[in-house]
């Protein structure tokens, strides 16, 4: 994913990898089906750009799940349906909003992902004039990666569980 503005302001999300590569695909004794989260951890890496400079950050920031959660909420504010004024995730380093005008889409940066030079800042946000972002190649870049790094599959109702008995 790729936000970029004229004058130089730039948001990436590179997906590296899971957070836990090895861990259970599905319920186990341990982690049993009503306790189970779909979603896997995932490694992204960041460069974030504006007027004061450039820095990157990588970490676990966020699930399958809620990089789903974002490419959903992109393509509504690309269609003009905005349910919700924006995304975050559960480590809170990142967040994405749209103004109250609805023509500017803001990166919230925090916490870990702050460049090392900021001060006693707690946050830095950058924004991006909605008619700059080219939504179509930012969604699909998503898709794309999640098509790389998918969750776990979901878990299947009893009633769509086959009985694989044999017949008596």
């Amino acid at each position: 994913m790729k936000l970029e503005t004229p004058d130089g302001r730039l948001f990436t999300l590179d997906v590296d990898g899971y957070e836990f590569p090895d861990e259970e695909l599905g319920p186990t004794e341990d982690n049993p089906a009503d306790e189970f989260e779909s979603g896997r951890f995932l490694i992204v890496s960041h460069t974030f750009c504006n007027s004061d400079g450039e820095w990157r950050a990588s970490g676990p920031t966020m699930t399958t799940s809620e990089l789903q959660r974002l490419a959903e909420w992109l393509e509504s504010i690309r269609d003009s349906n905005v349910s919700q004024s924006g995304v975050y995730f559960t480590e809170r380093d990142l967040e994405f909003t749209v103004d109250d005008s609805g023509s500017i889409l803001r990166v919230h940066v925090f916490r870990d992902f702050l460049p090392s030079w900021i001060g006693s800042a707690d946050a830095v946000t950058i924004d991006f004039p909605i008619a700059c972002v080219q939504f179509d190649r930012v969604i699909e870049s998503l898709r794309l990666q999640l098509t790389q790094f998918p969750g776990r599959p979901p878990i299947q109702d009893a009633t769509e569980q086959t009985d694989e008995r044999e017949p008596e």
